[in-house]
């Protein structure tokens, strides 16, 4: 009789058992960490290859010993307390020394897990060389350690904080330095910032702390500053300081810097700086008039230009007082009284002025001067230097000059007062032949016939014309006789435009010109309207005359800023680029032939100049030959006075 019982499952559990192992075994002795398997007694179980290699002992040799005979003496009470807590926690990291067969203790990290083997609880741990670590660390603390040591034999202060979200600073640090600094006692101050600033000038705290967030704000960009400390003795310092800021690996931003004593350098500086400033000076005005005056008025020092310009001998000179000796007795009293604003207000700043002196012949000689304080170096004024240029020849050029430029004004006048006497004699008759035209071309005393009514038109058109030129002329006249005035209104901008527009339409349809208007129906303006009618009316009417036929005209006016911005563009021939800065002189024409094609006087551009200048605009062309071109004028809305004469 024979029982048959399946296998299968348990063989197959057994296979799979044994490739575990297997596979345990592959990666517990490839391992590049040495791994040991004890018990919770310590006592080794298993060992792989690398642990032997690490140890400088055989397997056998290891199986023999416990874990904590492996261990430096040092840190086997240690190692003791770490397995307990293991017990508990089932798996922990720390830090050890292995004593290899030689006796070297070698720093290791272990790993530790509690497992099953081989049917018993156990632990697996994992040793890992940290030597190279360990030396890294070392050296790093002895750099530290250096480091300290430098700063603090610099008689420098080094300083660094983090900077936290709201803008203070956290994390600070203060090197030793700082104590003798600020002259407190060791360790007062330690690391808080917020005592030193206390030390700071009042003064100069502000400028500190705003170069402290530029610094923040400007990221890897070193700065330099200086301020001023006043010690707990009331002693005062310059400093001179240097910071950088940059942001850390763990993001947060940092601030890093030092400080020096610079005291005496400052005072050092000063020093040389005035001096430099002196011997600058001297030689600044070496080919001029040299002199120097004490603070009563006396001539100390003076150089030879100065005896040419003078007459004199420099003895002759020296010792004397300025203002008595050498001056001019209705200008003394305004040269002594500059002096003394000079002295009393300590001006740092070079002063010039102009007046005459008098030479040893009695000849009076005109004299551009620069004159500055001198000081020394505690900051009291010493006397004034006096750099002098002789100008008598430039004087008597501008006196001529004067005297040319009123005889030119006066003869302007005459010649303006004459064109408008002259244009009211025209215009009273001239007025008589365009009514009377105008009553025969509406056929008031009876039918003309086609040649008369010709006639007529032309005389009318005509009149008009001559009419249009009298009155540009008179207004001109008025203009450079500075009788002109503003008569200020407020009026709606658009109006305006379109009643223009609705005057220019008759002469734009004869060359089948369309005149667009883009502009705000409310743009308010105040200002002389008839002036603004009168600036418009000539520059569209030249749009139109330079035009071409078929073309097309575009003005666009908008409020910006309580400024209207007006624009006329045409499609005409346009104006050379030559041409364009004189157009808007009086009588000038780019085509001056008395063949013209196109007419006009020159006085409409001129016309537009003035008015626009009298509202305190401004008026510009842009243009294109072939193309067309586009004036431009920028008026105020307002006017800040209700009339003024232009001049």
């Amino acid at each position: 009789m024979a029982i048959l019982r399946d296998i299968t499952k348990k063989k197959e559990m057994v296979n799979a058992l044994k490739t575990s192992e297997k596979k345990f075994r592959n990666i517990f002795n490839n391992s590049n960490d040495a791994i040991a398997i004890y018990d919770l007694k310590g006592n080794v179980l298993e060992v792989n290859e690398i642990a032997c290699e690490f140890t400088g002992r055989n397997r056998n040799e290891i199986l023999q010993n416990s874990i904590i005979d492996m261990v430096s003496p040092g840190y086997r009470a240690r190692l003791t307390e770490d397995l307990k807590q293991l017990y508990e926690d089932k798996y922990s990291i720390f830090e050890t020394f292995i004593l290899s067969k030689d006796g070297v203790s070698i720093p290791v990290e272990l790993s530790n897990r509690i497992i099953e083997y081989e049917n018993q609880t156990a632990v697996l741990s994992i040793a890992r060389d940290i030597t190279e670590r360990k030396e890294s660390e070392r050296k790093l603390k002895e750099s530290e350690t250096k480091y300290r040591e430098v700063v603090s034999s610099i008689d420098a202060l080094f300083w660094k904080a983090d900077v936290a979200e709201d803008g203070s600073f956290i994390n600070t640090y203060l090197s030793p330095f700082a104590d003798k600094l600020y002259g407190v006692e060791k360790g007062i101050l330690g690391n808080d910032w917020a005592k030193s600033f206390s030390y700071v000038h009042p003064d100069d705290l502000p400028g500190l702390f705003q170069k402290l967030n530029e610094i923040i704000k400007e990221r890897y960009s070193l700065n330099n500053y200086e301020y001023r400390v006043i010690r707990p003795d009331g002693t005062q310092l310059w400093v001179y300081e240097k910071a950088i800021s940059n942001v850390n690996s763990e993001g947060a931003v940092q601030i890093f810097g030092t400080t020096v004593d610079i005291t005496e350098l400052k005072t050092i500086h000063d020093e040389l700086v005035v001096e430099r400033d002196l011997a600058q000076k001297y030689f600044d005005v070496a080919k001029v008039i040299m002199l120097v005056l004490n603070t009563n008025g006396n001539v100390v020092q003076i150089n030879k230009k100065g005896c040419e310009v003078l007459g004199y001998e420099e003895e002759d000179i020296v010792g004397k007082n300025w203002s008595e000796n050498f001056l001019l007795e209705y200008f003394r009293e305004q040269v002594e009284k500059q002096m003394e604003y000079l002295l009393s207000n300590n001006k740092k700043k070079i002063e010039y002025h102009e007046n005459p002196i008098l030479n040893s012949v009695g000849e009076e000689r005109w004299i551009a001067w620069n004159t500055s304080i001198l000081s020394n170096k505690n900051g009291d004024i010493e006397g004034i230097l006096c750099s002098g240029q002789d100008i008598t020849e430039r004087k008597l050029f501008e006196e001529n000059l004067v005297d040319a430029k009123i005889t030119s004004e006066l003869a302007n006048r005459s010649k303006s007062e004459f064109l408008a006497n002259m244009s009211h004699e025209l215009r009273t008759p001239l007025n008589s032949v365009i009514g009377f035209s105008d009553v025969l071309y509406n056929e008031t005393f009876g039918e003309l016939n086609e040649k008369q009514r010709k006639y007529t038109e032309n005389i009318h058109k005509s009149g008009q014309n001559l009419l249009k030129i009298i009155n540009n002329i008179l207004d001109l006249s008025a203009i450079e006789a500075r009788t002109t005035e503003l008569n200020c209104e407020t009026f709606f901008f658009s109006d305006v435009l379109k009643e223009v527009r609705k005057n220019m339409i008759p002469l734009a349809t004869q060359k089948n010109i369309s005149i667009d208007i883009d502009t705000e129906d409310m743009i308010l303006m105040n200002g002389d309207k008839n002036k603004v009618i009168q600036i418009l009316n000539n520059l569209i009417s030249n749009a139109i005359k330079f035009n071409n036929n078929d073309g097309s005209i575009l003005i666009k006016a908008q409020n910006i800023d309580n400024e209207i911005n007006i624009s006329i563009m045409d499609t005409g021939i346009g104006i050379p680029e030559k041409e364009i800065e004189k157009l808007f002189d009086p009588f000038y024409q780019i085509d001056g032939s008395t063949s013209r094609d196109y007419g006009g006087n020159g006085i409409g551009l001129a016309l537009v100049k003035y008015f626009v200048g009298m509202h305190k605009g401004d008026v510009w062309i842009e243009s294109q030959e072939g193309i067309g071109t586009e004036v431009h004028i920028k008026l105020p809305a307002e006017q800040k006075i209700a009339s003024r004469i232009v001049n």
